[in-house]
């Protein structure tokens, strides 16, 4: 999955905070989830799986996605920024959401930069 991992970056039998892996697959299932919810075609959704582990594991990608337009042009081509926050909020409130009913609740909001970016992004109604 990541050929540019070395052995001992891969992970053992037990799961650290630091496990590249596990934390990029983490940041891919958001990501994954933040691109079908704003581009969708209303044929499916999306299910943030990482809320099933720590928030700190998928929240990089989130923070790069608001701070570096270039990686939004990229991930959500022809997408405009209100409904990239509309999605990045909504995804967000599913995976809080299913963290605190089914995992342990290890997610509590988005990151502070995220919060800021989506807040000024946001449609109004």
């Amino acid at each position: 999955m990541r050929p540019d991992l070395t052995d001992a970056q891969l992970p053992t039998d037990e799961i650290t905070p630091d496990d590249v892996a596990l934390n990029t697959l983490c940041e891919f299932d958001l990501a994954y989830c933040f691109i079908v919810d704003a581009m969708g075609t209303g044929r499916g959704s999306a299910y943030p799986s990482s809320a099933a582990f720590d928030e700190d594991r998928a929240k990089p990608i989130a923070q790069r996605i608001v701070a570096d337009p270039d990686v939004r042009h990229r991930l959500f081509p022809n997408v405009d920024d209100g409904t990239i926050a509309k999605a990045i909020q909504e995804v967000y409130d599913v995976a809080v959401r299913e963290s605190a009913n089914n995992y342990g609740g290890r997610w509590w909001d988005m990151p502070p930069s995220v919060v800021a970016w989506v807040s000024e992004h946001l449609p109004r109604s």
